[in-house]
């Protein structure tokens, strides 16, 4: 069976996150840390996230191991969601997350995430691909609508 040009891209695209991740690597500033852990397949993750006072996501790294699906979207996720606000970091998980479960969302906003859709066609991939996205929600549902030092 040939694959398609978009199968071919897809698999270039994830092959190479997974030889040059992005945001790799911890940060020395952060406001939130959380680890996640797939126990049916070993991708573990542990992300920092620095807000601004201004209440936007203004870095995020993580170190971790996994398959190449889980490495690019941990790569995919980071690349999106800096510069947003804690609220639009939130919008773009749930979009991500209805994505990948093979919901019809409004793809305009997810950036190249949307070739990670594909990973509905296999459900034990879907956690791959997931994970580090639920892991972000954790860090971003302890952070305050309001700005940092403000009352």
């Amino acid at each position: 069976m040939a694959l398609s040009n978009l199968d071919l891209l897809y698999r270039q695209v994830l092959v190479d996150y997974s030889q040059h991740p992005h945001h790799y690597g911890e940060l020395s500033k952060r406001t939130g840390v959380a680890q996640g852990a797939n126990a049916s397949c070993g991708d573990r993750l542990t992300l920092n996230v620095l807000v601004s006072e201004a209440g936007v996501i203004a870095d995020i790294g993580w170190i971790g191991q996994g398959c190449a699906i889980h490495q690019a979207s941990a790569s995919m996720m980071c690349d999106l969601v800096i510069q947003k606000s804690v609220r639009e970091g939130r919008q773009l998980i749930d979009q991500f997350l209805q994505l990948v479960q093979g919901a019809n969302v409004a793809q305009d906003l997810l950036g190249e995430t949307v070739l990670l859709a594909g990973v509905q066609q296999f459900p034990a991939r879907v956690s791959c691909a997931t994970q580090p996205w639920h892991v972000l929600r954790n860090i971003l549902d302890e952070e305050e609508e309001v700005p940092h030092g403000r009352n």
